[in-house]
């Protein structure tokens, strides 16, 4: 079932290097369409674009509304001013009404991908080349990753073991989930490990499917897996694909909903139970390991100590960034040879008077 939801393998958009149009990559998450405030912001952002902007990706990592409608709305508004969309489903939009087609939580996950695609939007894995230079300053194509990160959150990852607060125990109690992945007795129960277990395979096998690792690798060594592309018949197809897209992964975009990393949630200590998943941390840092995208600590205003401290040195060599949500938070900093991003928008209680922010440029930094 999940497979009918994703039909397109491998896809290369090289921008014209005469124009030295280079792609540029903003991201938001939380948008909450559903509420008049921020759809109305939606709606200001981008219904006067007469076209998207070229060169221009929108990551938008989860939680746009819990309507599949609605959904689809706000994300077919956001390509009018981006070229290309990602996104990837939240908690909220998974909130099941019990009934018809989306009678579980998958049910609908399946729904929103097939309506998300269906007008454009981008929720696998995608290979983006643009004009570059190599070390010895020599032009050559280099390849950006954009990647979906699945996951669900998990009661230890901030909380330890520690009783459910009254608002940790029946968080998204509107989500029904099938025994196979969720408590056989208790189809409300969003707490399960092995929902998030569930959700990063899915995840994995996402990535397997749509971006080998031929894709994840600097290396020039061995042939391109040629089941996963239909347009490379022939060695010389193969030589041109690899060629294209170059033999360097030179940026890494990583996005999903929930928080990564414990040290990046300092919200109130109430619902820590169900903010994050250091599995999708672990999963994350491999990934980038694989692609060889992790960052050096530069010489500029920031030393090696504080590198390490997450103060963020856009000196440093950056090679990667993974984009999320969730805890309404916003987030901006560099751990362990990354960089972490939140941009939300919220709800309208979280900001006041203040209108919701733009999506702001994470990539050329």
């Amino acid at each position: 079932t999940i497979q009918t939801t994703t039909t397109a393998n491998v896809e290369r958009l090289l921008m014209e290097e005469d124009g030295e149009i280079r792609w540029r990559i903003f991201a938001t998450s939380d948008v909450h369409a559903d509420m008049r405030e921020n759809k109305e912001w939606v709606v200001r952002t981008c219904q006067k674009c007469n076209h998207p902007e070229p060169g221009t990706i929108l990551i938008v990592a989860g939680d746009v509304a819990t309507d599949v409608n609605k959904v689809v709305e706000a994300l077919k508004m956001f390509k009018m001013r981006y070229q290309e969309v990602f996104y990837c489903v939240g908690n909220h939009e998974l909130w099941s009404p019990g009934q018809g087609e989306m009678g579980d939580s998958i049910d609908k996950f399946v729904a929103i991908i097939d309506a998300a695609t269906s007008v454009g939007v981008r929720c696998t894995p995608t290979v983006f080349t643009h004009p570059g230079k190599n070390e010895l300053g020599m032009k050559q194509t280099q390849r950006i990753l954009v990647v979906p990160m699945l996951s669900w959150y998990t009661e230890t990852f901030k909380g330890g073991n520690r009783p459910f607060t009254q608002m940790e125990v029946h968080f998204d109690g509107a989500c029904i989930w099938p025994p196979a992945i969720g408590d056989p007795k208790d189809k409300r129960n969003s707490h399960p490990v092995t929902l998030d277990e569930f959700w990063r395979r899915l995840g994995k096998r996402s990535i397997d499917s749509f971006l080998p690792k031929k894709f994840r690798s600097n290396s020039n060594n061995g042939s391109i897996n040629i089941s996963t592309n239909t347009n490379i018949n022939t060695e010389d197809d193969e030589e041109k694909f690899r060629r294209d897209c170059g033999n360097e992964v030179a940026f890494l975009v990583t996005y999903g909903h929930f928080v990564p990393l414990p040290d990046l949630y300092n919200g109130t200590p109430f619902i820590e139970k169900v903010v994050g998943s250091e599995g999708l941390g672990e999963d994350i840092l491999a990934l980038r390991d694989e692609c060889d995208c992790k960052s050096t600590p530069g010489s500029g205003r920031s030393s090696p100590a504080g590198f390490k401290k997450g103060r963020f040195d856009y000196n440093s060599t950056l090679k990667h960034v993974h984009v999320f949500g969730h805890s309404h938070l916003n987030v901006d900093q560099e751990i362990e040879g990354s960089r972490w991003y939140q941009r939300a928008v919220g709800y309208p209680t979280d900001r006041g008077p203040m209108p919701p922010e733009m999506p702001r440029q994470i990539y050329p930094a």
